[in-house]
């Protein structure tokens, strides 16, 4: 896995949402370099009040990307 010096962020509970967005921006360009936000939209919110984690989320939006 890439990030392995934040992937304790994964599992931690974000107080705030944007946080968390920022995380997983941060994971997407590591894996990528590109910004999730160059990337087509997902639902980031709704993964978000699920629980996703950052890892998880930048996967999955990579993978909705390709």
């Amino acid at each position: 896995m890439y990030y392995a010096g934040r992937i304790n962020k994964t599992y931690r509970k974000y107080a705030r949402y944007r946080d968390w967005l920022y995380d997983v921006d941060d994971m997407v360009e590591g894996m990528t370099g590109i910004s999730l936000f160059e990337l087509p939209d997902v639902p980031l919110r709704d993964w978000y009040e699920d629980g996703l984690g950052v890892v998880e989320a930048a996967e999955r939006a990579i993978s909705m990307a390709q």
